[in-house]
């Protein structure tokens, strides 16, 4: 996206900005924009983070091992339910946001781990204020 794209998708009175802090709200953590939505100029979707402490995100999801076993689970597809109860989460709040900004978003809860392994140093912009 050029900047100017960009932009209007953090500008403070954008809808996705909104739509961020409400999300922040309901998971007590900042939600970032990452990856190709600060890069290209049409995304075909525009990629939302937010970040969740692993204490946190494995009590939110009923995660019963350590947050890496759960992480390469997910990876290689051998899911069990607290998988499938994060993923009903995110394509919920995937559609909300679809709904309220008219942006194809590519949402997700990550844990802290998840972030430091996949994005950590990748650039970010906070949107839903601190």
């Amino acid at each position: 996206m050029t900047n100017t794209a960009v932009e209007k998708l953090i500008d403070p009175k954008s809808l996705l900005v909104k739509w961020a802090k409400k999300i922040k709200m309901i998971y007590g953590h900042p939600v970032y924009l990452v990856d190709d939505a600060m890069k290209e100029n049409k995304p075909r979707n525009i990629d939302i983070l937010c970040v969740i402490s692993d204490d946190e995100f494995s009590k939110i999801y009923n995660i019963r091992h350590h947050i890496k076993d759960h992480i390469a689970k997910k990876l290689i597809g051998d899911w069990d339910s607290s998988h499938w109860v994060w993923s009903a989460d995110v394509i919920e709040r995937i559609f909300e946001g679809w709904r309220e900004t008219g942006e194809n978003l590519n949402f997700k809860t990550i844990s802290e781990y998840e972030y430091q392994i996949r994005y950590s140093n990748k650039e970010k912009i906070l949107i839903s204020g601190k």
